[in-house]
């Protein structure tokens, strides 16, 4: 019996299976296997030759060593362990794709683990798997032992739920015409034990979601007053109090074409909310430019640096929220600027928003016009002193009513 050809592209291990499967109906020695393997190299496979000796190339041992170093995979046994414990199903991934990849990896990850503990590891990993958690439920409950019993009964449970999808009834509910009520008592006896089972203060947070979906807001207004819930679901929420009080008059009941108008209103009303929610954007935006500045600002522009710190020690009232001056060295775009303070400043590139126009004069060298008081004369008594400011309070008196 010929064996098979080896080039390096295919798996090693299912090679190696083959060729002692083919050794053993032929009755080979361990030279005559050797031999055998090394006309069996072809391709890139043949390459291995080259860091053999002549020993080693006659030793069939030896020979597998070499090979299985090269293209084996049992020193990558780390990788498929955790290739295995991250391996979930995909969405369009069936049953049998998902098994048969679960199969590969145990025996990769667990080359040399006894069949039995193997199987378990494959049951285990494909239960935990399995994309559908009513899936793998049953699958727990049934407890299999063996992979491929795993995979059974887990077609069977798809199967069967395949064939029971659609046939759900839909429970219509009875009203009484003549009263206008819908079965009140019985609605008050379900919502008194669910009020008993259920502490009121287990309800905090459920009060917090329910009012905010259950709530109007301007961008969901439309015909009638809409809720989050009702854009969402296509219909209002049922509080406690409906519960308690009965159900609302006019509520949708499902019947024959339930589907489709549910669909066509929900289609009407999330139109709607869209247009209401772009004309809210628009008005914010309005709002914005009617305050924002056009920062048109010229190279050479002294302008007000925005740049609010907090000083220890000093009140905030009494700091100043603004810097400068600054100067415009470079328009970088229609709202960024780059400003350097006067006179050799670093440069920083800043917002149009946080600069201002300065106004004022920022001739350093100008010297301050302060009113020089000179002190009173030590030598003057207290009545010379008290009759000079009483003559100058009348001249400027004077001056004032000649004005």
């Amino acid at each position: 019996m010929k064996p098979p050809q080896f080039d390096g592209k295919s798996s090693w291990v299912n090679y190696l299976r083959q060729f002692e499967a083919a050794a053993r109906a032929n009755g080979w020695s361990l030279a005559e296997k050797a031999t055998a393997l090394t006309l069996a190299l072809r391709g890139d496979a043949t390459d291995i030759l080259q860091t053999l000796s002549l020993e080693e190339q006659d030793d069939y041992h030896q020979l597998v060593k070499h090979l299985e170093m090269r293209y084996g995979q049992s020193h990558l046994e780390h990788v498929y362990h955790s290739q295995l414990k991250n391996r979930y199903q995909k969405s369009n991934e069936s049953l049998q794709e998902f098994e048969a990849d679960i199969a590969r990896l145990v025996r990769l990850a667990y080359s040399s683990t006894p069949e039995n503990v193997m199987e378990r590891l494959a049951v285990q990993a494909f239960l935990d798997g399995l994309r559908d958690v009513e899936t793998r439920q049953a699958l727990t409950l049934a407890r299999p032992s063996k992979l491929v019993d795993a995979l059974a009964r887990a077609l069977e449970f798809e199967a069967a739920t395949e064939s029971c999808r659609g046939q759900a009834t839909i429970r219509k509910m009875e009203e009484d015409v003549e009263e206008g009520t819908c079965n009140e008592a019985e609605i008050r006896r379900v919502a008194k034990e669910i009020l008993d089972k259920r502490p009121i203060q287990r309800w905090n947070g459920a009060k917090t979601n329910g009012a905010y979906r259950s709530s109007v807001y301007e961008t969901t207004v439309y015909e009638q007053r809409q809720t989050p819930a009702s854009i969402v679901m296509g219909r209002e929420l049922r509080l406690p109090c409906d519960l308690m009080f009965g159900c609302t008059p006019g509520d949708d009941v499902a019947g024959e074409d339930y589907v489709s108008t549910l669909r066509q209103r929900m289609d009407n009303i999330h139109e709607r909310v869209r247009s209401n929610i772009q004309s809210a954007s628009d008005r914010m935006k309005e709002t914005y430019d009617i305050n924002a500045n056009d920062g048109r600002y010229q190279p050479g522009n002294q302008v007000w640096l925005y740049n609010p710190q907090r000083r220890r020690g000093l009140s905030p009232k009494l700091q100043s929220s603004w810097e400068g001056p600054y100067e415009v060295v470079t328009r970088i775009n229609d709202v960024v600027y780059r400003i350097q303070k006067l006179p050799r400043g670093k440069p920083k590139v800043v917002h149009f928003n946080r600069l201002a126009p300065f106004a004022g004069n920022n001739d350093e060298q100008a010297e301050a016009r302060v009113r020089h008081v000179s002190p009173p004369d030590s030598e003057l008594s207290f009545e010379e002193f008290m009759l000079l400011h009483s003559n100058g309070q009348k001249n400027h008196g004077n001056a004032r009513r000649t004005t």
